[in-house]
């Protein structure tokens, strides 16, 4: 009976811990490219608190060289002191599970998490004192946003009774009965 139940107590371990174990060994992870993930100029926006000075809160753009570079420039509200064009420089880090670090040349230092397609930053400032954080959007050029916009709009089921319900006339150069359904690029302007 002892045997028994040693042998069912050691089962439901290696049960337990094979999940773990699989998941440990996936050397894809999330974020494969590590720092190649973030590359580009992102908008920063980000605000807190630095204990004994007040309210702080920052925005700006940082551009990531995909190698592990960084170079951060923004304007910085301290208590009410404004300060425009401070820039700072500094190395990231990357890991396969898309957490990640960045030192500034200025002393901070910060962790982050990053969207796996690069085009989001979470991060928080992780010095003693500071309750800051903030969030980088990486900048996208305007065909992008427009090829985006038409991608999105052909996953919106379109059918002649939703056209019939918006008053095309009035919003764009467009009339309802000359609007050719069978081209999403068309149809998806009356939904932008």
């Amino acid at each position: 009976m002892t045997k028994l139940l040693i042998s069912c107590a050691l089962a439901a371990i290696t049960f337990t811990s094979a999940p773990q174990a699989l998941k440990a060994a996936d050397t894809d992870g999330q974020c494969p490219l590590l720092n190649a993930t973030l590359r580009g100029t992102y908008m920063v926006n980000g605000g807190g608190t630095v204990l004994g000075v007040g309210p702080v809160t920052a925005v700006g753009t940082i551009t990531y060289d995909g190698k592990g570079n960084s170079v951060n420039t923004f304007t910085v509200s301290m208590n009410g002191a404004i300060s425009r064009g401070v820039t700072v420089t500094g190395p990231y880090t990357v890991k396969r599970d898309c957490t990640g670090s960045l030192a500034q040349s200025d002393g901070t230092n910060y962790d982050m998490v990053v969207a796996p397609d690069g085009s989001t930053v979470f991060w928080i400032e992780t010095d003693v004192g500071t309750v800051v954080s903030g969030t980088e959007v990486r900048f996208r050029h305007s065909s992008e946003l427009t090829e985006s916009r038409n991608r999105d709009a052909v996953k919106i089921p379109l059918g002649g009774a939703a056209i019939e319900r918006v008053n095309v006339g009035r919003r764009t150069r467009y009339r309802p009965s000359q609007v050719d359904l069978t081209h999403s690029r068309q149809a998806s302007y009356f939904f932008l």
